[in-house]
């Protein structure tokens, strides 16, 4: 694996954290809107000239907007402890991206002494 390589992977990685962060945070704030139906940010394997990355999949911030004047609401589906477990993952999940970032950036920097 090239050094652009792991720090694109992992710029991609921050990316899809990020983005199921911001979904998690709209389903916890939406937690009392009743007919609100939880939405979540999945990660999808690709394939590039023989490694695989993680890429967000289908992400819509406002694919969860709900008629607030429906007069049968049920109330929202928003499962607290799991939006938990899912900051908290995403949370790991983006200081090890960052890690991966540095590494790689310590790794060029180092190169770039040798050479230089």
């Amino acid at each position: 694996m090239q050094i652009g390589s792991a720090a694109s992977y992992a710029s991609n990685g921050l990316r899809a954290q990020t983005q199921r962060l911001e979904q998690s945070a709209q389903n916890v704030a939406n937690v009392n809107t009743d007919g609100y139906q939880a939405r979540s940010v999945e990660g999808q394997a690709t394939q590039r000239a023989g490694q695989r990355d993680a890429a967000p999949a289908g992400y819509n911030r406002f694919a969860s907007q709900v008629d607030s004047g429906a007069s049968n609401a049920h109330p929202s589906n928003t499962d607290l402890v799991s939006e938990t477990v899912t900051q908290i993952g995403s949370l790991q999940a983006f200081r090890a991206n960052v890690a991966v970032l540095r590494a790689a950036d310590e790794t060029v920097g180092d190169l770039l002494n040798r050479n230089a």
